[in-house]
């Protein structure tokens, strides 16, 4: 296990997964045929990391890929920013200066009381960081344990709505036929949406992912990102799965906004149905 988020933490990539996670969030809680009033949400980071991260620690100096990222989002005044936008200022503005919030920290500040987290970290230097930063309550969990059979096994045991973030750091071969099998084991919960982030690296393996999702024949919304992200990657995607209505709208508003507005039209983003 070579890959450690703290030097990639609050990049361009990391600011826009974190959007998308806030708005399938907002949006699963609002949409009445996902969340039906009354009822419960659960969601599973798969890849918690750290939670939170040290934006002056050596590793992320090292990079600095924070400051084309969060540390220019913060900047601005967006005094006509959309609310989504406006939200993620707000978590990350409550940890403090000089941090930036994993998708842990995200999720705890958006889910209700009788809403439920699963944090779930394979590695243990990563993990014991994690208990640390997160205790375990009646409706947040943390678990040591393989998270692509960890997801699996929740996806047959959740008696609620369920989110699942899938974001692995792609080191190894074969992770994105593990996404793929995931996804088909997701299939059996009809009331669930994940949210999986990727790098775009080897076109061809992009494209044989691409290929595979669309045999599971359910909604697919792709949303690729591509611009100064770090020095080593330069394009990225976000597929949703079973998302909610509107979601592409809600996401599209505030990506629009960070383009022109905040990033200055550095990066690029293409939505559409992957079909």
């Amino acid at each position: 296990m070579n890959y450690d988020h703290l030097y990639h933490a609050g990049n361009l990539a990391d600011v826009v997964k974190h959007l998308v996670l806030c708005a399938g969030i907002a949006a699963a809680k609002e949409d009445i045929g996902f969340a039906k009033q009354g009822s419960n949400l659960t969601v599973i980071d798969a890849f918690a990391g750290r939670g939170i991260y040290d934006l002056g620690s050596v590793e992320a100096q090292k990079t600095q890929e924070y400051k084309a990222g969060a540390e220019k989002l913060l900047r601005f005044s967006h005094e006509y920013a959309p609310k989504l936008v406006l939200k993620i200022i707000e978590i990350i503005n409550n940890l403090g200066k000089g941090k930036y919030p994993g998708s842990p920290y995200f999720i705890k500040n958006l889910i209700d009381k009788s809403d439920n987290a699963i944090f779930i970290e394979l590695h243990n230097k990563f993990y014991k960081i994690l208990e640390g930063n997160f205790k375990p309550s009646q409706n947040i969990k943390l678990y040591n344990r393989d998270p692509f059979k960890e997801n699996s096994q929740s996806y047959k045991n959740a008696i609620s709505h369920l989110i699942a973030l899938i974001d692995p750091p792609f080191e190894k071969d074969g992770e994105f036929d593990r996404v793929v099998a995931t996804l088909r084991d997701s299939l059996i919960n009809k009331n669930c949406m994940n949210i999986i982030w990727y790098p775009i690296k080897d076109y061809r393996a992009v494209k044989l992912f691409y290929s595979e999702m669309k045999k599971l024949d359910i909604d697919l919304l792709k949303i690729e990102i591509s611009g100064n992200i770090s020095d080593n990657l330069n394009s990225n995607g976000i597929i949703i799965s079973n998302p909610c209505k509107n979601l592409d709208k809600i996401i599209e508003e505030s990506l629009n906004y960070l383009k022109n507005i905040v990033y200055e039209g550095n990066f690029e983003y293409i939505i559409s149905s992957l079909k």
